[in-house]
């Protein structure tokens, strides 16, 4: 009886899982969840593009014995992805592994500033990283992009929390963000030197971040000199760690000490209006719903007067000023996207941490609705504007008058008697629509248009047709030589997308010209450059790479494109011909 009643006593003391979850708990699984999905589904669905190719035979060429040297370029990326190589193989999906997982981990990194921004606040932030077509574009992306946009703000929630605390250990997670951001691409700079303007200009604007019991300002925290030391430790031996694949390869050092010289080329002064333009039109066109938010959050918070709401709206400035400096780099446009989804969360925490009645609810779901009106009476109008003018045109453009009208009206009769619940419940509304919206643009660039470079995010892309050309390659060589890499290849087309593909053929030879005595079993040229091939080979030509395709600005073509996913401007791609000799194939 006694071992009976010890063992129940043990079984009721366990603490049961699931009487501990919350609502916000699930919350952050199921934003979890839809992070996941959209940052892994489909990885490999894109070819690697030429940069991406080029980190990804740095990893490939480390672990061949006969090479000498890996020239790498973000070194963190090639560090964990040299260590997933060698646990699941190289592919087009394992070299995207590591970013993604890091966009992961960043869609959900407000949950640690749950405490500034405040419960809901952190929720929406949540939300919006999760499913931000920037965010998901650069989490799909071969490079240290996406691990230097998660060091970056974990540097600055650190920072904070430190700052409040005092505590050691938030310390040595700013220096060990620092040491992963170091060591991660040229757009970690982006960010730190965002952050650096933002501290700045609150520390002379005011009002100050951290005051004392009696409401003066304090001087900041800082570490003792044993703080010192294991920041040393912690941030030093991150770094080392992340640039040299833990001390294997030391050469990331030199890798590392090139990323800020990168950034520096990142600037280039816009010639033109278009150029100026260019950031604004990247941020409506991939983040919207975003911006349509951060608006009314910026003029709420500069009027707020409180502290961390105005870092967020300096931090916002000053990635705009660097996106407009920086226009060539539409990925800088991902490290605007942070202070505000941020400043965003803050608003939502301000709307929704207030009491207020149902009728939120209810005009949440009018504001939805007269949204949805909104928006397909929009595409129909688009549609039928490509055709010439209808009677139509003129019913469709008063119903979205009339149901705009009718929605702000609602929201003004609502807001005259308890103007809390209508703030509220438009908010909820619009930000759902615009959650939608985001979605729908994030999945169809992501998943389908990642190497269209009609999108103004693709410049310069692999074309779909490189995959085709190693499968025909691989079925000739096992025909000829019974042997799937064995085929005699030379190649005059050098370009790291193509060796990417092609990199399995142990005999292929890579060189500008081709020898005078050659008689290689398959010849790879451009499609401009084919002198004397026709007479002794038969060729067949390939799509290789697609060039930067700028789309007209009309905004019927526009609307055209971003509806329909279809523009009369063709793809600027360029092509080469596979060669193969003739007597190979009687």
């Amino acid at each position: 009886m006694a071992l009976t009643y010890e063992i129940k006593e043990t079984v009721s003391e366990r603490p049961d899982l699931l009487a501990q979850l919350t609502l916000e708990h699930v919350a952050y699984l199921a934003i979890a969840a839809v992070a996941a999905l959209v940052r892994f589904a489909g990885l490999g669905r894109i070819p690697l593009s030429p940069a991406e190719a080029a980190e990804a035979l740095a990893v490939w060429d480390f672990w061949r014995p006969e090479t000498l040297q890996a020239t790498v370029g973000h070194p963190a990326y090639f560090s964990l992805t040299s260590l997933v190589t060698l646990l699941l193989g190289a592919g087009d999906v394992t070299m995207r592994l590591a970013p993604a997982f890091f966009g992961l981990a960043l869609a959900l990194l407000p949950w640690l500033w749950r405490d500034q921004l405040g419960r809901p606040g952190a929720l929406v932030a949540s939300l919006l990283l999760a499913i931000s077509p920037t965010q998901s574009l650069i989490a799909r992306t071969a490079g240290g992009q996406s691990l230097a946009l998660f060091a970056g703000l974990l540097l600055i929630i650190a920072w904070f929390y430190y700052q409040d605390s005092g505590d050691r250990r938030w310390f040595l997670a700013v220096v060990a963000a620092l040491g992963l951001g170091l060591a991660s691409a040229p757009l970690f700079y982006t960010v730190l030197v965002t952050l650096g303007l933002a501290w700045l200009a609150q520390s002379l604007a005011g009002p100050a971040f951290f005051s004392d019991e009696e409401g003066k300002k304090r001087p900041l925290y800082g570490p003792d000199s044993e703080g010192w030391r294991q920041a040393a430790l912690v941030g030093g031996g991150v770094f080392l760690a992340a640039a040299t694949f833990f001390l294997w390869h030391p050469a990331g050092l030199g890798a590392a000490g090139r990323l800020p010289v990168e950034w520096q080329a990142y600037f280039a002064a816009p010639t033109d209006l278009a150029a100026w333009l260019t950031p604004f039109q990247g941020l409506v066109r991939y983040e919207l719903g975003l911006i349509v938010l951060a608006i009314p959050a910026l003029i709420v918070a500069l009027l707020s007067g409180r502290p961390y709401a105005n870092f967020l709206v300096y931090w916002l400035i000053g990635s705009l000023l660097l996106a407009v400096l920086q226009w060539r780099q539409p990925e800088t446009l991902a490290a605007l996207t942070l202070p505000a989804t941020l400043l965003v969360g803050w608003l939502a925490n301000n709307l929704l941490s207030r009491p207020g009645s149902w009728h939120r609810w209810s005009l949440a779901g009018a504001v939805l609705f007269g949204s949805g009106v909104i928006y397909f009476n929009l595409v129909r109008y688009s549609r039928l504007a490509a055709f010439g003018p209808s009677p139509d045109l003129t019913f469709h453009l008063f119903l979205m008058l009339f149901t705009l009208a009718a929605v702000l009206t609602v929201i003004a009769f609502l807001g005259s008697w308890d103007w809390p619940t209508a703030f509220q419940g438009a908010f909820l509304g619009l930000l759902a629509t615009l959650l939608l919206y985001n979605w729908g643009t994030g999945w169809w660039i992501s998943q389908y248009a990642a190497n269209d470079t009609r999108e103004l995010w693709a410049t310069t892309t692999t074309d779909d047709d490189l995959r085709l050309l190693a499968e025909t390659i691989r079925d000739v060589s096992q025909r000829v030589t019974n042997s799937d890499n064995s085929l005699e290849i030379i190649s005059t087309v050098d370009n790291p997308a193509l060796r990417w593909y092609l990199r399995d053929f142990i005999q292929l030879e890579v060189s500008g010209v081709l020898p005078p005595d050659f008689n290689s079993q398959a010849v790879i040229t451009p499609e401009t450059a084919t002198p004397g091939l026709d007479r002794n080979y038969l060729g067949a030509d390939f799509g290789y790479l697609r060039l930067d395709t700028p789309q007209e600005l009309e905004v019927a073509e526009t609307l055209r494109w971003w509806l329909f996913h279809q523009s009369p401007t063709p793809i600027n791609e360029e092509r080469l011909i596979f060669w193969l000799r003739s007597d190979l194939t009687e």
